[in-house]
């Protein structure tokens, strides 16, 4: 249990307990949690499109097994490339793996990654049941995502999930959070940003079509009022020139 001051945990109070907590796992217990994860992660693997992994270290909800699995998948498959710059690459073996940034496992070489729509299985030092997540402080991993297309699955141990903590402006929430005991779903969270993405595109498009309409020297006054206040309500606003 940890304790704060305030209402919520800190997130260096979740940092240092959780990795305290990683130095002293026993090799028999991580190994059943992680195989406790592949098989609630498993179903996963029979959708079409491409799984992003990150390569585990230093006590983290280990992807051995995971990516072992998605090799025997095939070509839809990806492992995470260069940490400092968050590149993914296809790996068909894991001889490919070699020590990188921070001594995390990285590709040697290979195809570059590109698939918008991947499930992207996301390292984290701590998740929140409302889908938040803590990672190291780089941020480099938040920015990755959070781009609206890709559906972030966080995975972890117990310990590493906590009812709620501190969170900032550009915190991004989880699709899922699966640990060994439990799979948790905030589905609505990533769809609702795919959406709003959709729907930015749709009225900035129809935007410009307005706008050409409106600089139209032979469309009418009247008429301009009207079609102003339809797109009023569809929640479409002309453009100011």
């Amino acid at each position: 249990v940890i304790h704060s001051s305030g209402s919520q945990i800190s997130k260096q109070e979740i940092r240092a307990y959780v990795l305290q907590k990683r130095r002293t796992l026993l090799p028999e217990e991580q190994q059943r949690w992680d195989e406790a994860l592949l098989e609630r992660l498993h179903p996963s693997f029979h959708q079409p499109g491409a799984v992003y992994a990150y390569t585990s270290v230093r006590g983290e909800a280990s992807t051995e097994y995971l990516i072992d699995e998605l090799l025997k998948r095939g070509a839809g498959s990806a492992a995470a490339g260069v940490w400092r710059e968050m590149r993914f690459f296809y790996v068909t073996d894991r001889s490919q793996l070699v020590a990188g940034a921070y001594g995390i496992p990285e590709p040697a070489d290979g195809v570059g990654a590109d698939a918008p729509k991947a499930l992207v299985i996301t390292p984290g030092v701590g998740f929140s049941k409302d889908g938040n997540r803590i990672g190291y402080g780089a941020g480099i991993m938040t920015a990755f995502a959070a781009e609206p297309d890709h559906m972030a699955v966080g995975i972890c141990y117990g310990f590493q999930l906590f009812p709620a903590f501190e969170t900032e402006k550009h915190d991004k929430k989880m699709a899922y959070i699966v640990t060994p005991e439990q799979t948790i779903k905030f589905c609505n969270v990533w769809r609702t940003r795919a959406k709003q993405k959709h729907i930015k595109g749709i009225q900035e498009q129809s935007s410009r079509v307005v706008n050409s309409v409106f600089a139209s020297r032979y469309m009418n006054r009247n008429i301009c009022k009207k079609l102003e206040r339809i797109l009023a309500g569809m929640g479409l606003a002309k453009m100011s020139a």
